[in-house]
Order: C-alpha cells, then structure tokens, then sequence
C-alpha cells in the first residue's frame, strides 16, 4: 500500500474516533443534566 492509501485510512480512523468520542460526551452531558434535573 501506498503512503497516501495509509494517510486516508489513518485519516478516516481519527475522524472515526473523534466523532464517537463527541458523541460519548454528548451522551454523557445528557446524563449528568438528568441527573441534575432530578436531584433539583
């Protein structure tokens, strides 16, 4: 494989992983404020 293959695959996977990561933290937020709701 050629490095530019290797670069978009890489590329993909950091995007992959971002995206999932913002996504737990949006998950998350959305369960502490609900617990915050809750306790109030």
């Amino acid at each position: 494989m050629s490095l530019q293959q290797w670069l978009l695959i890489f590329a993909a996977f950091l995007a992959y992983a971002l995206a999932l990561i913002c996504y737990e933290e949006d998950r998350l937020q959305g369960a502490l404020s609900f617990d915050y709701d809750v306790l109030l």
